[in-house]
């Protein structure tokens, strides 16, 4: 079975990928967390919500973020294979 059967049988999900907690990613995640709880223990209980709409918010934004530069990124690599099989060297 080829790539593109595997990714059509769902064998291959971009979404899914090992956690690495020692990542760039994942200690910025990380700080984030420790500073949305930190931001909601300072806070009167009324003001909270505030800051969770933010946090929910900034979710929101990486997520749609991390779409989008795949969408471009697997765009860029097929021009890059249409490229190379339409060239005409022999």
């Amino acid at each position: 079975m080829g790539i593109i059967e595997d990714f059509y049988f769902g064998h291959i999900c971009p979404v899914v990928k090992k956690y690495n907690p020692d990542s760039k990613c994942s200690q910025a995640t990380a700080r984030c967390e420790e500073i949305y709880i930190k931001l909601k223990k300072r806070l009167p209980e009324n003001k909270t919500k505030l800051v969770s709409e933010m946090y929910d918010c900034a979710i929101d934004m990486s997520l749609e973020s991390g779409k989008e530069n795949f969408v471009t990124g697997f765009v860029l690599g097929m021009r890059f294979a249409t490229e190379c099989f339409l060239k005409n060297d022999d």
